[in-house]
């Protein structure tokens, strides 16, 4: 089973709670293993903006989107190495490619990397990678 949820419990999280016996916050969130599995049922696989891991509390990452992506690459790697029979991918780790803003006419911030950058190069450097991306997707 595979659930994308969001930062508020609907229904089916509420339900699948309940089910599973799962330790809830306050807002009912699930946590989730380092393997991104309900603990003690690892063929479910959750996916979510905000994520619990069970030895600490994580408020939120920094880009959601980029790290949805990335736990989505993860759960799908760890699907196809079951489905194959193969051993699982390491835990899941996010990785933090940087931060950029566009903050006006050809003017931007950006921290990629831990180089701090500002004005017209950020700016270019934002073009740059998102037409990169665009390139990407297309060819993809």
């Amino acid at each position: 089973m595979l659930w994308a949820g969001g930062v508020t419990t609907n229904e089916f999280g509420r339900t699948l709670a309940k089910r599973t016996e799962a330790q809830t916050d306050r807002i009912g969130r699930i946590p989730v293993t380092p393997q991104l599995t309900i603990p003690n049922f690892p063929n479910i696989l959750s996916l979510v903006t905000w994520r619990w891991l069970t030895t600490r509390m994580v408020s939120h990452f920094p880009e959601w989107r980029r790290w949805r992506l990335q736990g989505g690459a993860y759960a799908a790697k760890v699907i196809r190495a079951r489905v194959e029979k193969n051993p699982e991918p390491p835990p899941f780790h996010y990785f933090n490619k940087g931060d950029m803003a566009v903050i006006g006419r050809a003017a931007a911030v950006a921290n990629i990397f831990g180089l701090h950058l500002s004005g017209l190069l950020a700016w270019l450097v934002w073009l740059f990678i998102h037409l990169i991306y665009i390139v990407e997707f297309q060819s993809g």
